[in-house]
């Protein structure tokens, strides 16, 4: 278990980033998200799910980066190469899913719950360090 001193981006930092850029966040709508598993199938039939695992590689390896980077320096954080690289992984990961479809989505989410209300029950044994309630 990693019990260093891990820097904490703080809140002031990602609120700033939201208002440069103007982000709006809006959860997806039905439209939107049967749209995006179309595009995603289609992907993954164009290019071909053992591609696609080549891809979502490629993607882990630049979000690993882009979060190398923001540990490194804190007090300058990329969030927009963060944000995007993780919007990357996430692309990919669904068209894995869909490529074992249907039985892997349910799979997935099973482990997905497990593995929260294990999460659950590990935090309650830690309690919040002085870093962090002055990042928060």
């Amino acid at each position: 278990m990693y019990s260093g001193n891990c820097p904490i981006i703080a809140t002031q930092h990602i609120q700033a980033f939201f208002s440069q850029q103007k982000v709006q966040i809006e959860m997806g709508k039905k439209d939107d998200i049967g749209e995006e598993l179309l595009i995603l199938t289609q992907a993954v039939n164009k290019f071909g799910l053992d591609n696609q695992y080549i891809v979502l590689i490629e993607e882990l390896a630049e979000l690993q980066k882009a979060i190398t980077k923001l540990l490194r320096d804190p007090e300058k954080p990329n969030l927009e190469a963060v944000f995007e690289e993780i919007a990357d992984v996430e692309i990919m990961l669904t068209q894995i899913k869909i490529g074992f479809y249907p039985k892997s989505i349910a799979i997935v989410n099973g482990y997905k719950k497990e593995k929260l209300k294990r999460l659950k029950e590990l935090m309650k044994h830690y309690p919040i360090s002085e870093t962090q309630r002055k990042h928060t």
